[in-house]
């Protein structure tokens, strides 16, 4: 009975081209960059511990590019090494994979961790095409709260609906 309390609870959330459960404990944020169409944030004493934010880009040349072709290229290309080295030099790729959601089907996976100052942080970034659009769903967290969030990005990108 808790968990259907719980559920009932969870804002959807809709932009037109696909609908999202915001995550307990997130609240929206502020982000105007362009293509943006979701971001929360997780807060926690005044910290924030995490974030979510999914971004769409509709440039044609998603039209010709299939999914599993763009996560092919992905998992072959070393572009995420080479401009993570540029900026952290100390960052390390701790996953890039093809991962599979209900929701959305197959996406490409990368996950790294790296240093902003003292503090350590991983970042999560969730890549597929759908619609003819690239959407990049990226989470960033604190290392001590990283396995918590990326088990609410799972469920929040396993909670889209097109």
């Amino acid at each position: 009975m808790k968990k259907l309390l719980i559920l009932l609870f969870i804002p959807l959330v809709s932009f037109g081209q696909f609908t999202i459960n915001k995550y307990s404990g997130y609240s929206n944020m502020n982000y105007d960059e362009k293509g943006v169409v979701f971001a929360v944030e997780k807060i926690d004493n005044g910290i924030i511990t995490s974030n979510f934010i999914i971004k769409e880009n509709d440039d044609w040349s998603f039209t010709s590019l299939t999914n599993k072709e763009y996560i092919e290229n992905q998992i072959n290309s070393k572009e995420y090494e080479n401009t993570l080295k540029s900026f952290y030099p100390d960052s390390n790729i701790i996953m890039k994979t093809d991962f599979y959601f209900k929701s959305v089907g197959n996406v490409f996976l990368i996950v790294y961790s790296y240093k902003e100052g003292e503090v350590g942080l991983v970042n999560t970034i969730f890549q597929f095409i759908k619609n003819n659009k690239l959407y990049t769903a990226t989470g960033s967290s604190v290392r001590n709260s990283y396995r918590e969030s990326f088990d609410d990005y799972k469920s929040m990108i396993d909670s889209i609906k097109f």
